[in-house]
């Protein structure tokens, strides 16, 4: 029997689960797998380990300092009189350097590590994003594989059930119109495993695609997922604590820092930078030479970098606002995600030990009764829905649950990749009955 990640602890008391492509040879794939195949192969994860060493670069060329500049003037060429060629001329070779002022090289450096800082900081919280992407197409695999055993289920019994019809209908106990009735559920019941058969391809397919796979995918054993625990406390936290650890919330104040430094860069521009030179002049005229240097210091009437300083300030000021917007609408999706993960698991705890019994109870009834006379077929087919649907509640419900567990650690700051494949490991001792 295949370990689906879901309702392998939950259902099996409730109905029989089917071998899925049992014509093909599967293999177990777990979800610590499947985040390590996202993170080795994953092109757009990829892309961004490329971007880090590309601020890196940048963050290497911000040390430069500028080019020496080299100068040749040559004064009384190609005249009249004595001053005919080159007789008379006067040359000049000189080598300038421009020294920067306001602490520019400090500055521009500084940028460049904030830069940096951040371009690994956006690659940690794209992997999560991935890796939650990756999950929640994991359990997606898992629920069509088990809303397909369902469905195939469903099948077997509709198919017992035209039998007993039958055998009611040779009796006399039914009219012959209800085996037609009974058949036509039957195709219905196939035509459903077909549908879902499908969605189960795709959903392998997109999740093995994130892993830079495609083609034709095998279906796969998946280990087995812990029943969630009736409360969250470990998750619990105060607000300066999981926004201390948020990433989202960490980046944006760290893009707050680089445009508090942006106002030093733009006020390092406003410095003029003096240009010092030195260099040798030749006299053709008496072969004599001599040294020359000097200094250019640019006057600051007209240019002072005024409008960028101040366009750093209002910048500033306009982040501040958006880390505080940050800040509390962080606050409010933390305590709906976790009222949201607790709502759910009493929505799964409902439905395994009550409604799902129920209304399995309800179907066996109201089938025997229809035999009996008691009810139509319409009731049968009423109450088989009933029992169907629940089910796949059930699988919806968990699935929207680990989710949303999932989102809830990201909010907290924890990687998707350590918490929650060690939360699967907690219970894989347990029997799974």
């Amino acid at each position: 029997m295949i370990r689906h990640i879901l309702f392998s602890l939950v259902l099996a008391g409730s109905f029989g689960v089917t071998q899925l492509y049992s014509e093909e040879k599967s293999k177990t794939l777990t979800l610590i797998e499947v985040l390590q195949n996202v993170e080795l192969h994953n092109p757009r994860l990829q892309a961004k380990k490329i971007a880090i060493n590309t601020i890196k670069s940048k963050e290497r060329q911000a040390r430069a300092i500028p080019n020496p500049e080299l100068g040749v003037d040559a004064e009384n060429i190609y005249g009249s009189g004595s001053n005919q060629k080159f007789d008379s001329a006067e040359i000049t070779i000189q080598v300038s350097e421009k020294l920067e002022l306001g602490a520019k090289r400090k500055a521009r450096i500084k940028k460049a590590q904030i830069q940096t800082q951040v371009a690994i900081l956006e690659f940690e919280i794209e992997k999560q994003n991935i890796f939650l992407t990756a999950l929640e197409r994991y359990l997606k695999v898992i629920s069509d594989a088990q809303k397909l055993s369902i469905a195939r289920y469903q099948e077997g019994i509709q198919k017992k059930f035209i039998k007993t019809v039958k055998k009611q209908v040779q009796s006399g106990r039914l009219p012959k119109a209800e085996i037609e009735r009974a058949e036509t559920q039957l195709l219905n019941a196939k035509f459903e495993v077909k549908k879902i058969e499908l969605n189960y391809r795709e959903s392998l397919s997109r999740l093995s695609v994130l892993y830079n796979k495609t083609g034709h995918i095998s279906p796969f054993d998946v280990e087995k997922i812990p029943v969630p625990s009736k409360k969250l406390p470990e998750l619990m936290t105060n607000s300066d604590d999981f926004l201390s650890q948020n990433k989202q919330y960490q980046l944006l104040l760290l893009k707050n820092a680089q445009v508090k430094h942006d106002i030093r860069v733009e006020k390092s521009l406003g410095w003029q930078d003096p240009t010092f030179y030195a260099g040798v002049k030749k006299d053709n005229s008496s072969n004599e030479r001599s040294y020359v240097a000097g200094i250019g210091i640019p006057i600051g009437l007209f240019d002072r970098n005024k409008g960028g300083i101040k366009s750093a300030e209002f910048h500033s000021e306009e982040w501040e606002l958006m880390v505080q917007d940050k800040k509390n609408n962080l606050n409010i999706t933390y305590e709906y995600t976790f009222h949201q993960a607790n709502l759910l698991l009493e929505e799964a705890d409902l439905l395994n030990k009550k409604i799902l019994p129920r209304t399995k109870s309800i179907y066996g009834q109201v089938k025997k009764g229809y035999i009996r006379g008691k009810y139509t077929y319409l009731d049968v087919l009423n109450a088989q829905n009933d029992w169907v649907e629940a089910q796949k509640n059930l699988v919806d419900v968990l699935a929207r649950y680990w989710k949303t567990r999932a989102q809830l650690e990201l909010i907290l700051g924890h990687s998707i990749e350590h918490q929650l494949p060690k939360i699967f490991s907690q219970t894989q001792g347990e029997k799974n009955d």
